[in-house]
């Protein structure tokens, strides 16, 4: 060997608080940090939060003119009050109510068509 290099050591090194967690250092998620202690915020939405958005996503998949998706149920109803069902008392064969319905829908589209156009 030539007298002018030092020798080097190889093997374990213990320095406290440097390294990783197989040498037994503190993983950097458990170290505390300075720089976000004195705020002491909670990261993202609170769970009230989280459950409103939870329920518009699901009634985002919801169809807008289902039944009974206008219904207020803030407003006050007596005792006599009965909803009225559309279609479903009426008499005759369930295809003539359906061919009504398509025809009353299709004049309902034409109407909101027109209106789009003016």
């Amino acid at each position: 060997m030539e007298t002018g290099q030092p020798l080097t050591f190889i093997g374990h090194q213990d320095t406290p608080g440097v390294g990783n967690i197989h040498s037994g250092a503190t993983p950097p998620w458990m170290a505390p940090e300075e720089e976000h202690s004195s705020g002491a915020h909670p990261i993202g939405p609170s769970y009230e939060e989280f459950l409103k958005e939870k329920e518009k996503q699901k009634l985002k998949k919801l169809p807008p003119d289902r039944v009974g998706a206008n219904f207020d149920h803030s407003s006050s109803t007596s005792a006599g009050w009965l909803p009225s069902f559309g279609r479903v008392w009426n008499n005759g064969r369930r295809w003539q109510s359906r061919h009504q319905f398509k025809t009353e829908a299709a004049a309902r589209n034409k109407q909101q068509s027109k209106k789009m156009v003016s």
